[in-house]
């Protein structure tokens, strides 16, 4: 299709999306106060004239244009909303974040009341129970369904003191997980090291000291400075000599937003107990017993006991390979480092990048001139066409984006445009860590527009140089991939029911699949001549560096697992324990209990005693920082990584006996769990593609601990 002509499809996906360069937030938040506002009054309204119809004369057309009019509003507040959430993670000044915290008691307050409105409820149960329900989509059947469970887990049917409590707890946690994460990113960046002596940084790429360096001329320095960003932190520990240095900024790191910091403000230890003692609250309202049962009314684990039973499984095949792993690690670091008596934390990512270097002959480094960004997005869209028949276009000029850095890309097959992503994959200061997928529109119809689907897609990867472009670590690679499975099952939704739409109540534990899936196309030399060229001669990856690159990604794999096994059990294991610590004065002298502050490191440590075989340190205070159970949605949802990574190395056992751009089965994968959402449990779309139930072996043998 002609350039010319995808210009004129997307026109109307460009139209409907934010002018960041005219965004004022203060304004955004005034508009979104006004729509909750509407929403409240037209919701009451429409559910007073319907509830006073006799339930066998409530009409099909009725029930639709109820439902119909619900989408429309929770749509519209969403886009609103999207942006100033987004510009909080990725922009936030101090105005952004006064403004986003200002409305965080409003949204939450409107939630709970949506959630616990009994006449809204009673209307969804005498739809489900009139005749035409049959005659409903899959996917709104769903979505009915699941809203009643929904209204019930919100206590729609408790007396009204304990609604009140649980929309006080709702409102609380909202605004508790907020300052964990601006605490965390606080923490982060308030850290700095001034470097001038060049033989502190003796091990690193010529690469990483540029950056280095140009984070010191940016602010007017001489030398070097260390951050505690992802591209500093991690050049630091896989590449620095200087064990001192080393030390220095791996407990700078593990410290973070804790008591062992050096700012007391940032400290997330209360918080953590606050947030815990919250979700203990909310599950004993809710007649369960703890959190982690509470958050599995919506997964597909069906207990805690089958979580935990899981975790263990994977333990038990992982620690006798993690334990030789660890000696080996060991041994070799003694060896080429005789002076050394013992292994502390800051010394395990050196010495194991020195270990696989030596044993596979390749360093890490020696891939980034093959991984230029432009190269890897080409090959991407290379391989999505090929896959789902879905074409990429970059038309970041044509887009209004919120800093020079970003890019927009629009997504089209011959026929029409299907959605956009946008893509900030560089770190820089007020922007937060890791790497995630936040959804912005929905596929869906809101009045008489019909909106296409919209992705933030935000990494923090090292920026472009002065004299180089962005070139991508092989492991940015797979984040990149990782993120895109996120923003592609987001986007080649088929379902325009609001809440099955997309992403939307996808289960936790399952909602991993397409992101894990598409990690493994860099590992697959097929996958590889599409992603990789260098950068000055075009020339792909050397075939013997190809063999090493794929042979080493067993490599210390039994720790690696163990390492994301500590941190699902330690989640599962303090949302399953009762916590009944103090959260304010008041609570205080109602009799509740004094807050714990041991508790956490405790749970952390019996968790370690049984899986970890590497060693700690002991000002370690890794929960502090642990956003993806106190500021995320993975609160006693960890181990769902390494469930959907059961079903991703599934899944992806087929491509391979198909081939793995194969354009048939990458079409029935579309077709069977992208397209569908969550108009049907994510274990009923696995067999209908796979033909079977999920077996575990699949994961293990891609672990080399089958």
């Amino acid at each position: 299709m002609e350039q010319k002509k995808v210009e004129e499809l997307s026109r109307p996906l460009i139209n409907q999306l934010c002018r960041f360069r005219q965004f004022d937030a203060k304004q955004q938040a005034e508009q979104i106060r006004q729509k909750l506002a509407d929403a409240r009054s037209g919701i009451a309204q429409k559910v007073g004239i319907l509830a006073a119809v006799e339930a066998a004369s409530l009409t099909r057309q009725q029930a639709q244009d109820l439902l119909f009019y619900l989408d429309q509003t929770e749509m519209d507040i969403h886009h609103l909303l999207s942006p100033l959430r987004h510009l909080h993670n990725v922009a936030q000044t101090s105005a952004i974040r006064s403004i986003y915290q200002d409305l965080l008691p409003l949204l939450s307050e409107y939630t709970s009341w949506l959630s616990q409105h009994e006449g809204l409820y009673r209307l969804f149960v005498r739809i489900m129970q009139a005749d035409y329900f049959t005659d409903f989509s899959v996917a709104r059947k769903a979505d009915i369904q699941r809203s009643i469970r929904d209204f019930q887990l919100a206590g729609v049917d408790l007396a009204e003191d304990k609604k009140q409590r649980l929309r006080q707890i709702h409102q609380r946690l909202d605004q508790l997980s907020t300052d964990f994460s601006n605490h965390v990113l606080d923490a982060t960046q308030s850290w700095q090291l001034h470097v001038t002596d060049i033989q502190q940084l003796q091990g690193l790429p010529e690469h990483q000291r540029a950056y280095l360096r140009e984070q010191a001329q940016k602010r007017d320095l001489s030398g070097y400075l260390l951050t505690l960003d992802a591209p500093a932190y991690q050049a630091i520990m896989l590449y620095a000599d200087h064990r001192p240095l080393r030390q220095k900024v791996y407990t700078a790191f593990a410290v973070r937003a804790s008591d062992q910091g050096d700012h007391p403000a940032y400290d997330n230890t209360q918080i953590m107990q606050e947030i815990l003692t919250l979700r203990q609250q909310l599950a004993t309202l809710s007649g369960l017993q703890n959190y982690a049962e509470y958050a599995l009314q919506t997964r597909m684990a069906g207990s805690v006991s089958q979580v935990l039973d899981f975790l263990q499984q994977l333990a038990d095949s992982s620690l006798p390979q993690g334990k030789k792993e660890f000696q080996e690690l060991t041994r070799f670091a003694q060896k080429i480092s005789p002076e050394l008596t013992k292994l502390e934390p800051w010394d395990i990512a050196y010495y194991s990048q020195k270990l696989r270097q030596q044993t596979f002959s390749l360093n890490p480094e020696q891939l980034r001139p093959y991984f230029p960004l432009n190269k890897v997005l080409a090959g991407i869209s290379t391989m999505i066409t090929r896959l789902f028949g879905v074409y990429l276009l970059d038309i970041t000029d044509q887009v209004d984006v919120y800093h020079p850095d970003v890019r927009f890309v629009l997504l089209y097959n011959k026929e029409r445009a299907i959605g956009g992503i946008y893509l900030d994959l560089f770190a820089r200061q007020g922007k937060r860590g890791g790497a995630w997928m936040d959804d912005y529109y929905h596929y869906g119809c809101s009045g008489t527009h019909h909106y296409l689907p919209v992705a933030f897609l935000a990494a923090n990867f090292t920026p472009p140089s002065a004299d180089k472009p962005a070139l991508l670590l092989h492991e940015e690679v797979e984040t990149l991939l990782h993120e895109l499975g996120h923003s592609l099952h987001h986007i080649l939704t088929s379902v325009d029911v609001f809440g099955a739409s997309g992403i939307n109540h996808v289960a936790w534990d399952a909602v991993e699949l397409p992101s894990q899936l598409l990690e493994n196309w860099c590992w697959q030399k097929e996958g590889l001549d599409l992603l990789a060229a260098h950068d000055a001669t075009g020339e792909s990856i050397p075939a013997a560096w190809l063999q090493q690159l794929t042979a080493a990604k067993t490599f210390q794999s039994a720790m690696q697992m163990l390492r994301q096994l500590e941190f699902a059990l330690f989640d599962m294991q303090i949302h399953s324990r009762p916590h009944k610590q103090a959260i304010s004065k008041a609570d205080a002298a109602d009799g509740a209990d004094i807050p714990d502050p041991h508790m956490i490191m405790q749970t952390l440590a019996e968790v370690r005693k049984a899986v970890r075989v590497t060693p700690v340190d002991a000002q370690d205070r890794f929960p502090q920082s642990f956003s993806h159970i106190f500021a995320g949605g993975y609160a006693a949802g960890y181990y769902s990584y390494k469930w959907a990574e059961v079903l991703s190395a599934d899944v992806f056992s087929r491509f391979q006996q198909q081939g793995i751009l194969d354009a048939a089965t990458g079409r029935s994968f579309l077709e069977h769990i992208l397209a569908q959402g969550s108009s049907k449990p994510m274990q009923e779309l696995f067999k209908n593609f796979m033909g079977r139930d999920p077996d575990i072996q699949a994961l293990l043998k891609q672990y080399g601990l089958a």
